[in-house]
């Protein structure tokens, strides 16, 4: 599983880095330009703002995904609840493994808020570009990231309520 977190960090890494390039090109590039900044839920540009915004976002989610991490990683899990344990050994072999899973789960939760804020600003950069806003991403784009997010959650959590020793 520790495999996982590490594909998880690079993932992030990556994500952000493209955020970080496409807004700092964007803003030196094109005189740092309005942009929409508010996309309602149907996909359309709902108020607008200029480019060097989305860094706020950017921030956003290294901090959400920081945030989730040490949550996770520093989680307290009442292992009673589960089950009785013969020993203290199988007790903490048990703890450990369920602290990983939710670390794990949380870490997943996090960064799949990265690939929606890089496609968000990838698709700002291509208007800028094309200097023409459709003003609108579409629906299905919206409505495929918190689809994502319910599967990822439920998932999860039954991935998580797994605990046989």
């Amino acid at each position: 599983m520790e495999e996982a977190s590490r594909f998880i960090h690079l993932f992030i890494i990556l994500t952000t880095l493209i955020q970080i390039c496409a807004v700092t090109y964007i803003i030196f590039a094109y005189h740092n330009p309005t942009v929409p900044v508010h996309i309602s839920f149907d996909g359309k540009a709902g108020s607008f703002g200029v480019a060097s915004d989305y860094l706020k976002l950017i921030i956003i989610n290294i901090l959400v995904y920081a945030l989730t991490f040490f949550a996770g990683k520093y989680a307290k899990i009442d292992v009673h609840k589960f089950k009785p344990f013969n020993s203290e050994e199988q007790k903490m072999q048990f703890e450990q493994r369920m602290r990983h899973k939710i670390k794990i789960f949380l870490q997943v939760i996090s960064a799949n808020l990265s690939p929606f804020v890089t496609v968000l600003i990838v698709f700002v950069f291509l208007n800028v570009i094309n200097d023409s806003f459709q003003q609108s991403i579409g629906q299905i784009g919206i409505v495929a990231f918190f689809a994502a997010n319910m599967v990822i959650a439920v998932a999860g959590l039954i991935w998580i309520n797994r605990h046989t020793t």
